[in-house]
C-alpha cells in the first residue's frame, strides 16, 4: 500500500476543517453537530474562537487560559458539547449563558464574574478595515454591540470588562501590517513501511487524509529514500490569514439525462485531488 504525505516547508501549517448543521446552538432542540473536525498543534483560544464562529455564538475567554490542541472530534457530537469538553479536558471550567448564546471558558472563578456591567469603547484601526474586522468580533459580542465608521476606520463596542480583553487581543492579532508567505508544497507517494519505521501510526487510509507534524530527524529520513514526487506547487498568502490550497485538476464527467424518453449527455467539469483548508504560521 502507498500513502501520500505533505512535505511544507519555510513555515508551520495548523490545519483546521469544521462541518456544520444547523442554524445555532440555541434556539433549536438540536444544536449544531460537528460531522468532521481535526486540530493539528492549533492554538486554544483559537480552536474555542473557530468552533463559537462556525456555531454562531459568542465566546469569551480569560486571559490565562493557553495551550496548543492536537485533537480529532468525530460525527454526533454537538459544538456546545465539544466546548464544553476541550474546556475541561484542558483543565478549564466552561459556562453557558442562560440569557444569551454565549459561552464562558476559564477558572471557576473567571466563570461566576457578574459580566452585566459594560462600556462604551472606540477602536481606531490602522491596517485592517473596519467592516471586515467587526465581523470577526462577533465570536465575542453580538453584531448588535458593534458599530462602525468607516470613513474614520474606526470600530465602536459596547462590552464588558473581559469582553473588552477579548476584543483588544482580536484587534492586536488582526489590525497589523501582515507579512507575505511565500511556501512550497510536495505531494510524494512513500511506502507504509517508512511510516512504520519512523514509529508513526498511519491509521489513515485513501480517500481520507490525515495531518502529521513531522520533526526535522523523520523529514530527512524520509528525503533519504528519494520518495517518487506526484506533483509540486509554490504559493503565496499572508501570515495569519485563512488559505485554501487545491493540487490537482478538473476532469470531465459525462452525465446522462433522460427527457420524453430520449437520452442527453452533458458535460461537467469537476475537481479531482487534493484540498487543503490552513492558516499559515510564522515562528
Amino acid at each position: 500500500m502507498i500513502q501520500r504525505r505533505l512535505v511544507h516547508t519555510f513555515l508551520s501549517l495548523i490545519f483546521i476543517a469544521v462541518i456544520l448543521s444547523g442554524p445555532s446552538v440555541f434556539g433549536n432542540e438540536n444544536p449544531p453537530v460537528v460531522k468532521n473536525i481535526e486540530f493539528v498543534n492549533a492554538d486554544l483560544r483559537d480552536v474555542f474562537r473557530s468552533l463559537a464562529a462556525a456555531g454562531k455564538f459568542t465566546i469569551i475567554i480569560e486571559p490565562r487560559v493557553h495551550g496548543n490542541v492536537t485533537l480529532a472530534l468525530r460525527y454526533g457530537v454537538t459544538v456546545k458539547d465539544a466546548v464544553s469538553v476541550i474546556a475541561k479536558t484542558y483543565g478549564y471550567s466552561c459556562r453557558w449563558l442562560t440569557d444569551s448564546p454565549t459561552a464562558l471558558v476559564g477558572s471557576t472563578q473567571f466563570i461566576q464574574i457578574n459580566f452585566d456591567q459594560k462600556v462604551s469603547k472606540v477602536y481606531q484601526l490602522k491596517y485592517a478595515k473596519a467592516k471586515d474586522l467587526a465581523e470577526s468580533l462577533e465570536v465575542v459580542i453580538p453584531k448588535t454591540r458593534i458599530k462602525t465608521d468607516l470613513q474614520k476606520n474606526q470600530i465602536i463596542v459596547l462590552a464588558n470588562e473581559i469582553e473588552i480583553t477579548n476584543i483588544k487581543e482580536l484587534i492586536g492579532k488582526l489590525d497589523r501590517e501582515f507579512q507575505p508567505i511565500d511556501f512550497n508544497i510536495q505531494m510524494e507517494e512513500v511506502p507504509n513501511a517508512i511510516w512504520n519505521k519512523l514509529g508513526i501510526a498511519n491509521k489513515y487510509q485513501p480517500p481520507h487524509m490525515g495531518v502529521y507534524i513531522l520533526k526535522e530527524q523523520q523529514m530527512k529520513a524520509i528525503a533519504e529514500i528519494a520518495p517518487n514526487l506526484i506533483t509540486e506547487s509554490n504559493f503565496s498568502g499572508l501570515d495569519n490569514h485563512p488559505l485554501k490550497i487545491f493540487m490537482g485538476d478538473k476532469i470531465p464527467l459525462i452525465i446522462t439525462k433522460k427527457r420524453k424518453g430520449d437520452l442527453n449527455y452533458q458535460v461537467e467539469y469537476i475537481d479531482t485531488g487534493t484540498a487543503i483548508s490552513f492558516i499559515p504560521q510564522l515562528n
